[in-house]
């Protein structure tokens, strides 16, 4: 999400209108326009015009540098981008994951007893679904599967209902993964997105950029193309690091090897 933002030549997700999408904002309670090649050429003229500085953006939706993709002003970012499957499983995964954490942190201060914090901690150990360090310990790909997976048990371990919510929510994105992010679209799909954005806005945590483009934007390029994510998925060229990992370490040298040069 942040590379296809620098290639449209739009601000960072930190931004007031951060979707490569649309024109929208937090906390996402109103459509919004979609973006196009035009749109956003448009913008970044009338802010290159202005003469303002960077902090006045918002007022022509973030767009800050023309668009590296050439193409007809009419071509939606929707047609020319599709929702990255991958990443936005993940990051609404790892997104309720902190939230739970976070809540079960609040939890054990309100009772004096540091207690569910650590043992969420160490179920999640138990499981093998644990994070990486150079990504601030969220889960990878396969690892946010295995909470999805779990996530029945963990709704039944949690002890009371405000934070059985969470496991709930991730019942439901596991439901929504199955049912269009796979390479076969399954009856209902929409439904099931329906239901996961409306149990999402329980937990009382904020609607991040992926959350916001599972339940708006996938929809919409589903019924655009009438194909699941699946066929589309980042995961492919995921999958090459995997593959040079096995070169990689066959060839690494450290800086200070003797053939290191070589």
């Amino acid at each position: 999400l942040k590379m296809l933002n620098i290639m449209l030549g739009l601000q960072g997700h930190s931004s007031k209108h951060p979707c490569p999408w649309c024109e929208g904002s937090q906390p996402w309670t109103t459509p919004a326009k979609l973006r196009t090649l035009g749109n956003i050429r448009e913008n970044q003229k009338r802010y290159a015009k202005s003469g303002l500085d960077r902090d006045h953006l918002m007022k022509f939706m973030n767009c800050e540098f023309p668009p590296l993709i050439e193409g007809p002003g009419k071509k939606l970012i929707l047609e020319v981008f599709p929702p990255m499957a991958l990443h936005l499983y993940m990051g609404g995964t790892n997104h309720i994951k902190r939230g739970l954490h976070a809540k079960l942190t609040e939890f054990d201060k309100r009772f004096r007893k540091p207690k569910w914090a650590e043992a969420f901690k160490e179920w999640c150990e138990e499981k093998n679904i644990v994070g990486v360090q150079y990504w601030n310990q969220d889960l990878k790909g396969p690892k946010a599967i295995m909470l999805l997976e779990n996530s029945k048990e963990l709704t039944e371990w949690l002890p009371n209902k405000a934070l059985k919510e969470f496991g709930i929510c991730l019942q439901m994105l596991w439901e929504v993964k199955k049912s269009c992010f796979g390479l076969e679209l399954v009856e209902g799909w929409d439904d099931r997105i329906q239901e996961f954005d409306k149990q999402f806005d329980k937990l009382g945590i904020s609607k991040i950029n992926k959350v916001h483009a599972i339940v708006t934007h996938v929809p919409e390029f589903i019924r655009m193309t009438g194909e699941p994510l699946g066929r589309y998925s980042e995961q492919a060229m995921e999958s090459v690091h995997q593959d040079w990992e096995k070169t990689w370490k066959d060839y690494e040298r450290g800086e200070i090897a003797k053939s290191f040069h070589e």
